[in-house]
């Protein structure tokens, strides 16, 4: 990783971030199934 240059260095909390709010937003929608479940 820490070879990258640092041109690129940015897009990593980027990603980290947008995969966090995937991440979220399914975490969501899969409690929200369960309560509809049960």
């Amino acid at each position: 990783m820490s070879t990258l240059p640092p041109s690129g260095h940015g897009a990593a909390p980027v990603a980290g971030a947008s995969a966090a709010l995937v991440e979220a937003l399914v975490g969501l929608g899969t409690v929200d199934s369960l309560k509809e479940v049960l």
